[in-house]
């Protein structure tokens, strides 16, 4: 993380999402593609799909969408705000700030795809409802997916990618949030990057 700082914006983190976004949304393709193929996805997307049109009358579900979507798109932590202030005046904002948005949001309903997929194929499996095979995200990278990562032709190979990713989000998110904080250290005390 540190080299990757110092190299700076374009050098150290521009190269490492550069690196980082493809191999995971590529490892994150192959287990979707697997995960919808399993005995019982079926049921898991059903429930995915299903409204509960109840459930949005409820004020925490309000509460808890725009807390998602806050920090899910790095407004919550400044990391947007840092990072436009490296662009240029005449920088399309709308049109990166909607490509953006999209982005994150179809890479999160892929996730949910894939997600619910291998619920489905767990409650068939433990012969139990989907909303009873795992208790929170957690549960999901660390039970879920190694549970279709060994179902999967190339499992240690998928395995190895999905991991790797989780690793390589985890790096860029990191980075992310350090850059607010060398941002602010750097523009109020007028240090250079290195320091």
């Amino acid at each position: 993380v540190i080299i990757i700082m110092v190299a700076g914006v374009e050098k150290g983190i521009g190269l490492t999402a550069v690196v980082g976004i493809p191999v995971l949304v590529v490892a994150f393709v192959a287990l979707v593609i697997r995960a919808v193929m399993l005995p019982g996805a079926a049921v898991g997307l059903e429930a995915f799909f299903a409204p509960d049109w109840q459930a949005l009358t409820h004020a925490g579900v309000w509460a808890a969408a725009f807390g998602h979507i806050f920090f899910s798109l790095s407004i919550g932590f400044g990391i947007m705000i840092t990072y436009s202030s490296y662009v240029d005046k005449d920088t399309d904002m709308t049109g990166s700030g909607t490509v953006v948005a999209l982005s994150n949001s179809s890479f999160e309903l892929l996730a949910g795809i894939g997600v619910f997929a291998a619920l489905g194929f767990m409650a068939q499996t433990n012969g139990v409802e989907v909303s009873d095979v795992v208790d929170d995200g957690v549960g999901l990278a660390f039970i879920g997916f190694p549970a279709i990562i060994n179902e999967a032709p190339w499992g240690a190979f998928i395995g190895v990618m999905f991991f790797g990713s989780l690793v390589l989000a985890g790096l860029t998110s990191l980075v992310s949030v350090i850059e607010v904080v060398i941002s602010a250290v750097r523009d109020k005390f007028d240090l250079s990057r290195p320091v």
